[in-house]
C-alpha cells in the first residue's frame, strides 16, 4: 500500500477533528443515520450528547462527529467524541474516543 493521502485500509478511519473538510449542516439525514445506528451499542444508550458537526472529507465522505458525556459526568479538559462515517460497503461504522485531548467541537 503507498501512502497516498487517498488511500484506505481496514484499520484507516477519518481523524477526531475535522481537517480541511466542508461543514455541511444540511446533511441532517446523515447525522439522524448515525445517531440511530449507535442505538446497536447498548453501552451508549447512557451517554449525553453534546456539540454535534457533520462534515464532508475527500477520502470518507460524509462525516458526524458528537461529543458526549458518560455516566461519571465531564473528565475535562479531555473530550469523549463519536466519530461515524461510511465504509466502502455503505455500512455506517463507528470509532468511539474516550478521554482525548482535541479541541471541543
Amino acid at each position: 500500500m503507498t501512502a497516498d493521502a487517498t488511500a484506505k485500509d481496514l484499520t484507516s478511519m477519518p481523524p477526531l477533528e475535522p481537517m480541511g473538510e466542508r461543514y455541511t449542516p444540511e446533511n441532517a439525514g446523515f447525522a439522524a443515520a448515525c445517531r440511530a445506528a449507535l442505538n446497536g451499542f447498548p453501552m451508549t444508550k447512557d451517554w449525553e450528547l453534546g456539540a454535534q458537526i457533520v462534515t464532508h472529507n475527500d477520502v470518507w465522505g460524509p462525516i458526524w462527529r458528537a461529543d458526549f458525556e458518560m455516566n461519571a459526568g465531564p473528565i475535562k479538559p479531555l473530550i469523549n467524541r463519536i466519530v461515524c462515517w461510511k465504509r466502502d460497503d455503505g455500512e455506517i461504522t463507528f470509532v468511539f474516543g474516550i478521554g482525548q485531548t482535541v479541541s471541543p467541537l
